[in-house]
């Protein structure tokens, strides 16, 4: 049983993706083994590109570096029907620099909504419709953050929404718990505000991929 307040989360994006590195190949199983004549460094950030959709733009630490390979902690490439094997090759890119967000007052998480498609048949008795599950609607995260032009942030955020280029965001939770985003950046540079309350800006990042949690040690 557990009870987690948001209060006292730190936030970062990343500032600077470096360019890919070749994966050669990548094993199937949990903590996969990821081929390279590059490995990252243990504790790296990695934005993954694979042959297997369902491992593709995922982001993910590497872990057990060796001189030729390192392995993705936290992924799970057991199933054949999504990661056929030999077919998992591609390319990963480490997180080079961050930049921190505060002055933060709301996160909300909209969207991941499952939509379906209903149908019956003409020769069913019942006249009972069925119900398949077809896609999920758009994941989008929004932070509210109090206007500060000074702040490192402000700036990084306003390029960050002219590059619309996807990012990384982490999330560092009150128990050690770290969760690590990837989408598309958005940020509303005009605050806004009413009377006696502080003005306001809106930084939002579209989900490209399921988020990878990581446990405290």
């Amino acid at each position: 049983m557990a009870s987690i307040f948001i209060n006292g989360s730190q936030f970062r994006v990343s500032k600077t993706i470096a360019l890919a590195v070749a994966i050669s190949s990548i094993a199937n199983g949990v903590d996969p083994l990821a081929s390279t004549v590059t490995p990252p460094e243990d504790g790296d950030i990695l934005v993954i590109d694979s042959g297997w959709a369902a491992l593709t733009e995922a982001v993910y630490r590497a872990t057990g570096a060796t001189a030729d390979g390192f392995k993705l902690e936290g992924a799970d490439t057991t199933d054949l029907r999504l990661h056929p094997a030999g077919s998992g090759a591609g390319s990963y890119q480490p997180v080079t620099d961050w930049f921190s967000l505060d002055q933060i007052t709301d996160v909300q998480i909209t969207g991941g909504e499952q939509q379906y498609h209903q149908f019956q048949y003409v020769e069913d008795p019942s006249a009972k419709q069925r119900q398949k599950p077809t896609v999920k609607s758009p994941t989008v995260l929004t932070y509210t953050l109090d206007y500060d032009l000074n702040k490192a942030w402000y700036a990084a955020l306003v390029k960050a929404d002219r590059l619309r280029i996807p990012v990384v965001l982490e999330t560092k939770y009150p128990d050690g718990a770290i969760t690590y985003y990837y989408g598309y950046p958005s940020f509303n540079k005009n605050p806004t505000g009413g009377q006696n309350v502080n003005l306001q800006n809106t930084f939002t990042l579209s989900l490209i991929a399921d988020p990878v949690t990581y446990e405290s040690a």
